[in-house]
């Protein structure tokens, strides 16, 4: 879809590309493709390349209770799901989001996302990333991956009530890195790889840290936060009611 159009739906199909995007909602900055509906389909990439649903300067989307897949071999392969180009305010819905050696979902420059009762996995890479994104929502979900969730230079994202589960021994449940800044993880289950942590958040990292209700299971520590860039950092984080236990580092 693309030229503008509004306001179509795509429901109970299947949809098949070796070679591109099975799926593909194409606006400009000047004019994004907005109102449109992707329901109960399966949408599957059997190639490499890229991926099998793409927003791009998309707005007011629904993608609810579908299949979607990339499942080629090759290293370079794409996202099953990506949300791009300042996408805004999609709800992405009841999906089943599956990637090789890319993610289930990744939300690459857009903001005011919503994901909620979804499961998004890969293989070989994380199950959820966010490249320079700002206030991604996501709720009641399950995230799988090489690390689970991967906040990459993102603002502020909210990570509530879902369970996270790195699958790689050096992988994290939830990675915030290059200086992403705010992170709020809430009322999730988490499991880190076993020479990681639960919750990793990295050097250059800023903003407000709130980690709330949350339970930790195996990985070497539960939570690690290297050297913050704000000022009184430690203003900036809190912890509270928080469980540990598995096979947790003593002390850690």
């Amino acid at each position: 879809l693309q030229n503008g159009a509004s306001s179509n739906t795509i429901t109970q199909s299947y949809v098949e590309s070796r070679n591109g995007w099975s799926i593909h909602f194409l606006g400009t900055s000047s004019n994004h493709l907005k109102y449109n509906t992707v329901s109960y389909s399966t949408a599957v990439n059997v190639g490499n390349w890229p991926n099998a649903i793409r927003l791009s300067w998309a707005s007011y989307n629904n993608i609810i209770g579908n299949h979607i897949s990339v499942t080629g071999t090759a290293a370079n392969n794409g996202d099953a799901l990506s949300l791009n180009s300042y996408s805004t305010a999609n709800l992405v819905s009841q999906n089943y989001m599956t990637g090789m050696f890319a993610s289930g979902l990744a939300v690459v420059d857009s903001l005011d996302n919503r994901v909620e009762f979804s499961t998004a996995v890969s293989r070989e890479y994380s199950g959820l990333a966010a490249y320079r994104s700002n206030s991604l929502l996501v709720t009641n979900s399950y995230i799988q991956g090489s690390t689970a969730a991967v906040v990459w230079g993102s603002t502020n994202p909210a990570l509530n009530d879902c369970v996270f589960i790195a699958t790689n021994t050096a992988g994290s449940a939830v990675w915030m890195t290059q200086g992403s800044s705010g992170l709020t993880v809430t009322s999730g289950t988490l499991q880190g790889g076993p020479q990681r942590s639960g919750i990793f958040i990295d050097e250059g990292s800023s903003g407000s840290i709130i980690l709330t209700s949350n339970t930790i299971t195996g990985g070497r520590w539960g939570v690690s936060i290297a050297t913050m860039t704000c000022g009184a950092c430690n203003g900036n984080i809190s912890i509270t009611s928080m469980t540990f236990s598995g096979g947790l580092t003593a002390g850690a």
